[in-house]
């Protein structure tokens, strides 16, 4: 009698469906807060990148717009431009570099060269590992190279693993036909 009992107990707790939605949510609830900080952290990056492009562009254009000399000090002031508009992110880089193409010897020669932080100055030398991203430039033009990095850290670790941006952005001086630079 006790084992009747116990099934008749046992189907009726299988059939009773009071409090599922209760149980429901307990069960689901965690993967909807990990769904939710995933896509945060997935528009964050997005956002980020976005802004970095945009940062990096507008470096370039002021640059591309000088008619003085360059100074390093101008360069590390554009590096905390750039670091402002991206929101004060303290793992930024800028390297600006003056590259002019020679027919004659088929190749870009760098006419100067002033890096940021981890950036160190470009050389003839590793400015041809570049060759492939370089535009097709005629005998004698130049142009301006400035490219960014900034690391991107998530916020909550849910999604996207930390990364680096990288910008490579290649600018024709618009007023003069090279900008200059000057260490002293």
């Amino acid at each position: 009698m006790k084992m009747s009992s116990l099934r008749k107990r046992l189907r009726h707790f299988a059939k009773d469906t009071e409090g599922t939605i209760i149980v429901d949510s307990i069960l689901i609830m965690p993967l909807f807060l990990w769904a939710y900080l995933c896509l945060f952290d997935i528009w964050s990056a997005f956002r980020i990148q976005n802004v970095s492009i945009k940062a990096g562009y507008t470096v370039s254009d002021l640059i591309s717009r000088e008619t003085g000399t360059l100074t390093p000090e101008y360069i590390e002031g554009l590096a905390e431009l750039y670091k402002f508009l991206l929101a004060n992110d303290p793992e930024t880089s800028l390297r600006v570099t003056s590259i002019r193409w020679l027919e004659g010897t088929q190749k870009y020669v760098v006419l100067w060269s002033h890096g940021t932080n981890e950036f160190a100055a470009h050389t003839t030398a590793t400015i041809a590992v570049e060759t492939a991203r370089l535009p097709t430039m005629t005998d004698g033009e130049t142009g301006i190279i400035v490219e960014t990095r900034m690391h991107f850290n998530p916020s909550f670790n849910m999604g996207p693993v930390p990364h680096t941006y990288d910008e490579f952005l290649v600018t024709r001086p618009r007023f003069v036909p090279k900008v200059d630079f000057s260490t002293g």
